[in-house]
């Protein structure tokens, strides 16, 4: 056993570097306790008596650590850390338990130095009446065994107590309430709402010893149990790991798991606070991005994908610096929302900064692709006066840029009418299909040689009963949108075979020539459909042209091949329709069994590019590919075609396109003598 508390053998004066012996005469407990040790090492009297020992030597032998608590380990050494650095005494409520019977009573503690030069406690125990003592002291208990975080402040919020919980986290000793809470403005808060009801609760970001958490925090105004001044008590408790929680929900909930921005439900949540604001004023910038599903049908999914990503990040640097949020509604549609501002300028300059983020090619596995938005702008509260109503008239804006090729466009009433009859064109458009309102129109392809009929392009017409004929640009959209375009392309297909068996029969030997919409071609079904088709028709599949785009042959090589080698088995030929406005890869030319090579007119309307249309003619003939030119208006696009080998011409110069009998009576009446007749 240590010397310094073999108390039986050594006197006090040996044991303490100050006297003691007065301490005999006090008519309360008095006991010296060494914190190191866990050991009584003097006691008085009263102490003897109260912790109910024969002798001294009785009570010096015991083990005070055997059944001690680590939590009452630690506080015993923070109340003797606490003395030594304050040079004071320490007062609180204690149970202790004497032979296992509990005592409660105030224990006022203070530091006295063993001859060893260790500190230990010097205990005495003020005991009140039974009943206020055994509350008194349940209640202290509890405050020093609880997890709970329990601090006392003064007015000032410097701290007056707290319990060994809301130690154990402190940054350092005496932390302040304002050096507790992350946010200044926190404290402010609290201010406010004790001196309106004395109380209040919050649940805020504190800096702890292990870092920012979260606590949940009740705080009221309470007298200084010593002093009887106001004070400020605190009862906090660590809510971090329900936070986190809720905060992963709220991201599941709110965040496009994709891009990382917001989602529809924040947008929609989001702009009903902004409409409930009676002085709020916003923009709603309603983005879809152009050819976006080529990308997805010919690169994959994964494709894009990654460009949606690098989108919603070029978008959010462009409008980092303006009090805005980017939203993901799904696909390809973005909503930028611009709260404070609603004039025209304004927008238009946003709506610049947005473009020219985008403007810069995007470069995705190797793959580089220029993607651009077409933007639908609506502004509150002169546009809508709710959340639904903005959130519809901006589509309807992003609709009417997409439908004039503008960048973006601002809502304006009319817009509302012009919906309503896309929708009713929509509807017409089903009923056509089951009552048959299409037909097919032939427009001839002439050799530029011989000045022949080499062939006609099938193309469809609908005839409304009451719209009378609906131009294709106006609804083929809307069926590539809705998918009906898959089962038109079918009725198209089966009319032109037939018909190509039928003039065979009276003896046309000329190729019919058919579009394929990228729809059809990325369902799946198309091999399916051609071959049924070439078996029901009983055409010649020699005589069948099938038109694609390059587009389509963006997709994924190995099935775009088999797909091309597939239906060129079955005997049809495949042309490149619209060539030079795509993406122009030469290596697909020479990659895939094509045979034909269509110019598109935009270069024939502008005859300032006949440095592309020889190069285009030039291609074709490396190639041994048929280059036809579509647009042919003039003699003198006529004379020039010629002049630089151009195989075949087709275009309004010739015949615009024809209902199926005077197709017929074209090729019947056709003389070869048409280019010297308009020469002349």
């Amino acid at each position: 056993m240590d010397d310094s508390i073999v108390m039986h053998s050594i006197s006090s004066q040996e044991l303490f570097n100050v006297k003691v012996e007065a301490l005999q005469d006090f008519h309360i407990p008095v006991w010296v306790f060494d914190v190191d040790m866990l050991r009584i090492v003097w006691a008085n009297a009263e102490a003897l008596q109260f912790w109910e020992a024969e002798s001294d030597t009785a009570l010096y032998d015991r083990d005070m650590g055997s059944e001690m608590s680590s939590s009452v380990r630690n506080r015993l050494n923070q109340i003797r850390n606490d003395c030594q650095q304050n040079s004071k005494s320490f007062s609180e409520n204690w149970t202790v338990y004497p032979k296992g019977k509990p005592q409660t009573a105030e224990v006022v503690l203070s530091i006295i130095q063993l001859a060893c030069g260790r500190d230990a406690l010097i205990v005495h125990m003020l005991f009140e009446d039974h009943e206020s003592s055994s509350e008194t002291l349940h209640s202290a208990q509890a405050l020093m065994h609880t997890s709970a975080m329990i601090s006392l402040y003064d007015r000032n919020y410097q701290l007056v107590y707290s319990n060994p919980a809301a130690r154990a986290v402190a940054v350092s000793e005496g932390q302040s309430l304002g050096a507790l809470l992350k946010h200044r403005q926190d404290l402010d808060i609290i201010q406010k709402q004790l001196d309106k009801g004395g109380e209040c609760m919050v649940e805020t970001e504190v800096v702890t010893n292990q870092g920012v958490v979260w606590h949940s925090m009740s705080i009221q105004l309470s007298p200084d149990p010593t002093t009887g001044k106001k004070s400020i008590l605190v009862s906090a408790t660590d809510v971090t790991e329900r936070r986190n929680a809720q905060q992963k929900a709220y991201v599941l909930a709110y965040s496009d798991s994709l891009t990382g921005l917001s989602n529809r439900i924040a947008l929609l949540e989001q702009l009903k606070r902004l409409c409930n604001n009676p002085t709020a004023k916003f923009s709603v910038f309603f983005l879809d991005l152009d050819r976006f599903k080529l990308v997805n049908d010919s690169l994959g999914h994964a494709i894009g994908d990654s460009l949606l990503v690098q989108v919603a990040q070029r978008m959010k640097t462009a409008v980092a610096h303006r009090k805005a949020v980017v939203s993901r509604l799904g696909g390809d549609e973005f909503v930028v929302v611009l709260d404070g501002i609603n004039d025209r300028d304004a927008s238009e300059d946003v709506a610049a900064e947005i473009l020219f983020a985008l403007e810069k090619p995007f470069n995705i596995e190797g793959h580089l692709m220029r993607i651009m938005p077409s933007i639908g702008i609506c502004q509150y509260p002169q546009d809508a006066d709710n959340s639904t109503a903005i959130m519809q008239r901006a589509d309807l804006a992003m609709y009417a840029a997409k439908a004039s090729n503008n960048a973006y466009c601002f809502y304006h009433s009319a817009m509302n009418q012009n919906n309503a009859d896309r929708l009713a064109l929509e509807n017409d458009l089903i009923v056509a299909l089951d009552q048959k309102q299409f037909e097919v129109y032939y427009q001839p392809r002439m050799c530029a040689h011989t000045d022949t009929i080499m062939g006609m392009e099938a193309l469809i017409r609908w005839v409304h009963p009451e719209r009378g004929m609906v131009n294709p640009g106006d609804f083929i959209s809307i069926a590539e949108e809705t998918g009906l375009i898959c089962k038109i392309g079918e009725w198209v297909m089966v009319e032109a075979m037939q018909q190509q068996k039928i003039w065979q029969a009276m003896g046309f030997d000329i190729c019919v020539s058919i579009n394929i919409s990228p729809v059809q071609f990325n369902a799946g079904s198309l091999v399916d459909i051609v071959t049924k088709s070439i078996e029901s028709s009983g055409c010649n599949s020699d005589k069948i042209e099938l038109e694609i785009t390059e587009s389509m042959l963006l997709g994924d090589a190995n099935i775009v091949f088999e797909t091309l080698n597939t239906l060129t088995d079955n005997g049809v030929h495949l042309a490149i329709d619209d060539f030079g406005t795509g993406y122009s890869n030469l290596a697909y030319l020479q990659k895939y069994p094509l045979s034909v090579l269509k110019i598109d007119r935009a270069f024939l309307a502008n005859m300032k590019q006949t440095a592309i249309l020889e190069m285009i003619l030039r291609t074709g003939r490396v190639l041994g590919l048929t280059v036809v030119a579509e647009g042919v208006e003039t003699i003198d696009q006529i004379n020039w075609l010629k002049k630089h080998e151009c195989d075949e011409l087709q275009g309004f110069f010739f015949s615009k396109p024809l209902p199926v009998e005077q197709a017929t009576e074209f090729m019947q009446n056709f003389t070869p003598s048409f280019a010297t007749d308009k020469a002349a």
